[in-house]
């Protein structure tokens, strides 16, 4: 059973719910994250950083996925090849970039507006679920 079916059979999945990650959600996961409306973040210099397969970004957005990016940690934004000087900083601007420069986003054909849609929707996103409620 998948992390995602576990929360799926304790009831835990619904609108409420924010995944961060997701790296290895699967067609079945993706389709039950959609299904209850579940939104995840993607973010993208942590996805790097651990070299993690490509994110699923298509597979999430068709299962009608709430797909946000978002920043995780300094500890994983660091590089081992960064000049000392440069001090590590949690930023959306550099987690767009490093999104629309590795796939899935340019997979997707991802256009410049639906970045800055992906980067900004998840508080509407919420607060319109919540509202459904």
């Amino acid at each position: 059973r998948t992390p995602v079916e576990h929360l799926e059979a304790t009831g835990l999945l619904g609108p409420w719910l924010t995944a961060i990650h997701a790296n290895y959600a699967g067609t079945r996961d993706a389709l039950l994250l959609g299904k209850r409306g579940v939104s995840v973040v993607h973010c993208p210099r942590s996805h790097e950083y651990f070299g993690h397969e490509a994110f699923p970004l298509r597979r999430l957005s068709r299962a009608g996925v709430n797909v946000c990016l978002g920043t995780d940690s300094l500890a994983s934004v660091l590089k081992s090849s960064q000049a000392p000087r440069h001090r590590p900083v949690l930023s959306m601007f550099q987690e767009m970039r490093t999104f629309s420069r590795r796939s899935p986003a340019r997979e997707a054909s991802f256009a410049r507006e639906e970045m800055l849609r992906t980067a900004c929707k998840m508080k509407r996103f919420k607060a319109r679920n919540r509202a459904q409620e």
